[in-house]
């Protein structure tokens, strides 16, 4: 009950907003990626950078303190009402078991991403799919490290569907902190694709 609850109060709070544009959505996930990386360099151990420090997280080889948990909290909620929007716009479906970090991966969808039947695609097909697949690789590499594809297995996918992507995401992110995690990567994500579609 508490879930479908927690979607209607989404659901709602997308009605009650305009549409986002593609550079408003760009610049809130570029102010949302500075909000995070500064959470993560007052938490980071001295002898590693700020992204091995992340894909550390992804693999769960470190763990983030309570504290910083909390600082993330906020800064990623930012991204419900957009991911809402999304969801809505495309008519997407929802995991009803974990509505949140549906929600927050959304958030990653540019509004002027193609859609095909009521799915996010990169690009329509021929050479410019196979470009774009390249592209959405790398994108994946850059939000959740090489090592993170290759302990899921996935790194030998040679089409980066939607589904797809949707289901690395929050498969090796989860892992790292649940929903937090999800969003995290959705932002470096979201913004990498932003530069490719």
């Amino acid at each position: 009950m508490r879930k479908i609850l927690f979607f209607g109060f989404l659901f709602f709070l997308g009605e009650a907003q305009s549409q986002t544009s593609q550079t408003e959505w760009k610049s809130h996930l570029a102010q949302t990626q500075n909000q995070i990386k500064s959470v993560l360099v007052d938490f980071c151990p001295a002898d590693i950078t700020v992204d091995s420090f992340k894909i550390a997280l992804i693999k769960g080889t470190m763990l983030l303190p309570a504290n910083a948990e909390k600082r993330l909290l906020p800064i990623v909620k930012s991204l419900n009402d957009y991911g809402q929007e999304v969801i809505k716009k495309f008519n997407l479906s929802v995991d009803e078991d974990d509505i949140e970090s549906d929600v927050y991966y959304y958030a990653g969808v540019s509004p002027n991403n193609p859609v095909e039947n009521n799915i996010p695609v990169f690009a329509a097909s021929g050479d410019a799919q196979r470009e774009a697949g390249g592209g959405v690789l790398d994108c994946i590499v850059h939000a959740l490290g090489a090592d993170a594809l290759i302990l899921l297995g996935t790194s030998n996918t040679s089409t980066w569907s939607w589904p797809v992507i949707k289901r690395t995401f929050k498969s090796i992110a989860k892992k790292m902190l649940g929903p937090i995690g999800v969003a995290i990567a959705v932002v470096d994500f979201g913004l990498c694709m932003a530069d490719i579609l």
